[in-house]
């Protein structure tokens, strides 16, 4: 037995918002009212984080009371900007061993400048994972394959852009 120390549960609700109840029938009131129920149940020892996109999550907040009150702290994280999401888009390579080009980062910063891009990496993740599958191919057809190939996307690799 630990003495002193508390030990707390967390529960994070991703996508909080499709607890959005849409039908009188629909699984969202029950969801809601069980965490409603869990939160005064296990107050001293449970914490509960509902994330989710800022205007979906202030209708549902709006749309119960119970919930308003309870969640009373709101941290709003703002969107990537351009630059950070390149170097998003930086690390996941480097992660899996890779580097970008510099027509492949040049591509990727006028595509992230170009529009907006909803407030996370998402789109960054997609075009990357995206790009790593072309360049399998792309490599896979050349002739004479250095180390430097094999690790490297390219502009050709973000065709999707």
């Amino acid at each position: 037995m630990v003495s002193g120390s508390v030990l707390l549960t967390t529960s994070v609700v991703l996508q909080a918002y499709s607890l959005i109840p849409t039908s009188p029938e629909d699984f969202a009131h029950d969801a809601i009212g069980e965490l409603l129920s869990k939160s005064e149940e296990c107050r001293a020892d449970l914490v509960i984080i509902l994330a989710g996109y800022e205007d979906e999550m202030m209708e549902l907040l709006q749309k119960n009371q119970g919930l308003d009150s309870r969640f009373p702290i709101r941290i709003n994280f703002p969107d990537y900007k351009p630059d950070e999401l390149l170097e998003v888009a930086e690390r996941m390579t480097a992660v899996r061993q890779f580097s970008l080009s510099a027509d492949a980062r040049e591509l990727l910063r006028a595509d992230l400048l170009s529009k907006p891009v909803e407030g996370n990496a998402r789109h960054v993740r997609n075009l990357v994972e995206d790009a790593k599958r072309k360049h399998g191919t792309r490599v896979e057809c050349q002739d004479l394959i250095t180390r430097e190939d094999l690790t490297t996307l390219t502009a050709a690799d973000f065709s999707r852009i």
